[in-house]
């Protein structure tokens, strides 16, 4: 029997070793491997509930309407519907609350069958042609490169234009779609819901519009600024590889709040561990 040479024999072992090492790997990254995980740690691990904690995350946890995307349709329409119910309060008519919620509920069922038609036919059509920019999206494109134009020397910004025009309710295009929804809320016939289910839906708005009376006061009054406040969005090196200085992200934060501040010359707090830089960069 021949003897095998000692490099042979530990080319052997080094190729078992990885292959052994690309298994874990590969096992670690698939599901079974946090399953199994999981199970060990609810089996070994005991866990103690405490009901009053328990109690009060489930009286935070977030609702279905605070759920919706802020921008989309069914946000302005809830919106539009908050609106209604605060006006209703405020003239004590709560005769027409209950007219309120049906018709809302009305005006969510026929904006999500808009949005599956829309998306029904989004579907087609990208088996055929290239689907062509939305309207909305068209309009938002031509205010981002307004903006461009109008601020060469900073064109990242463009991108919070649109972000900050789909979450303003004063937008043209919000807005008019709100007026649209509450004429709908106003009008749209409807017969006063009886169910216990519903009088205990309106019941939660209307203590939702209380606890959060303030806050809708505060975004339709607009509260005076005192003070400006930036958080930190992270460092990089300098070009000679050696300095730390602010990234684009934050740059892009402070040449905002120059700008707000040339306004409004209201004190500015940065906050951070990013702070010591971007004083450095205001400065």
């Amino acid at each position: 029997m021949t003897q095998i040479h000692w490099m042979i024999r530990l080319v052997r072992a080094v190729a078992i070793l990885f292959v052994l090492a690309a298994c874990l790997m590969v096992f670690i990254y698939t599901p079974f491997y946090s399953k199994m995980i999981v199970k060990g740690l609810n089996y070994f691990v005991p866990v103690e509930v405490n009901q009053v904690a328990a109690k009060s995350q489930q009286n935070a946890s977030l609702s279905e309407h605070e759920n919706l995307e802020p921008g989309s349709n069914l946000w302005i329409a809830r919106q539009a519907y908050l609106r209604l119910v605060e006006e209703a309060m405020s003239q004590q008519k709560f005769e027409e609350l209950g007219l309120l919620q049906a018709r809302y509920r009305a005006l969510q069922q026929r904006i999500e069958d808009e949005q599956l038609k829309e998306q029904q036919e989004d579907e087609k059509n990208a088996t055929s042609v290239p689907l062509l920019a939305k309207k909305d999206e068209t309009t938002h494109v031509k205010d981002a490169t307004k903006h461009e134009k109008e601020n060469p020397e900073n064109p990242a910004s463009a991108s919070s234009v649109i972000v900050s025009q789909l979450f303003d309710l004063n937008h043209s295009e919000n807005k008019a779609l709100r007026d649209k929804y509450i004429v709908f809320l106003k009008t749209h016939p409807v017969t006063t819901p009886e169910d216990e289910a519903s009088k205990n839906e309106i019941t939660e708005d209307i203590e939702f519009i209380r606890q959060n009376q303030s806050d809708l006061r505060a975004s339709s009054y607009h509260a005076k600024p005192y003070a400006i406040v930036v958080l930190g969005g992270g460092l990089t090196l300098a070009d000679n590889r050696k300095d730390i200085v602010v990234n684009a992200y934050t740059k892009l934060r402070l040449e905002k709040t120059l700008e707000i501040e040339k306004k409004y010359k209201l004190p500015i707090v940065l906050s951070g561990v990013e702070a010591p830089y971007m004083q450095a960069w205001l400065k």
